[in-house]
């Protein structure tokens, strides 16, 4: 976990291994550290590798090292980041990005002005580091991310951007996108 075990936003506590159920919290953790001293904001296990997100970095741990692989590319919160065949998409200040926690690919590039003008809403618990209103799921082979409050090219409330990872192209979606139920529910 983060931000709730031992009180840290940057500590990553752990059970032991094969017991999920007996935590040592004065010993059972690790703290990421970087320059820009950013919360850890979300995790996500890829090719039996643990990435850590935080707004603007990826780090990886693989139970040996701790690694910050990537810089300028993270997570906004835990609910933008899916996998779509073998990659991770995201969705952070910088972009919208395809991963493997290695690299990095921007694909955000045709929907910049709607990411760019984004205007995050942080989170009242929790020392305000996680953003609350984007988040993102899949279906089929499409990357679909809802991002709240932007004001260019329209001030609005609800855009729906639509990534296909076959054909690499973006759709834009307006309308009442208001939470995963309703957006699960969308026909293509």
């Amino acid at each position: 976990t983060s931000g709730g075990t031992n009180s840290s936003a940057i500590r990553v506590s752990f059970s032991a291994r094969g017991d999920g159920t007996t935590w040592t919290t004065a010993s059972d953790y690790f703290d990421v550290f970087d320059q820009k001293g950013e919360s850890i904001t979300a995790f996500k296990v890829h090719n039996d590798t643990l990435g850590i997100f935080k707004t603007s970095s990826i780090f990886t741990y693989d139970e040996i090292e701790l690694k910050q692989k990537i810089d300028d590319v993270g997570a906004y919160n835990d609910k933008v980041i899916h996998r779509i065949g073998a990659n991770l998409f995201t969705f952070c200040p910088n972009g919208i990005f395809e991963t493997n926690l290695s690299s990095t690919k921007q694909i955000g590039d045709p929907v910049r002005q709607y990411w760019e003008n984004f205007l995050p809403i942080y989170d009242t618990v929790g020392n305000q580091r996680v953003v609350t209103n984007t988040f993102a799921t899949v279906f089929q082979d499409r990357y679909l991310l809802y991002i709240g409050n932007i004001t260019s090219p329209t001030t609005t409330n609800g855009v729906l951007l639509e990534y296909n990872t076959t054909s690499k192209a973006w759709t834009v979606h307006f309308g009442g996108f208001t939470n995963f139920v309703f957006l699960k529910s969308f026909n293509f």
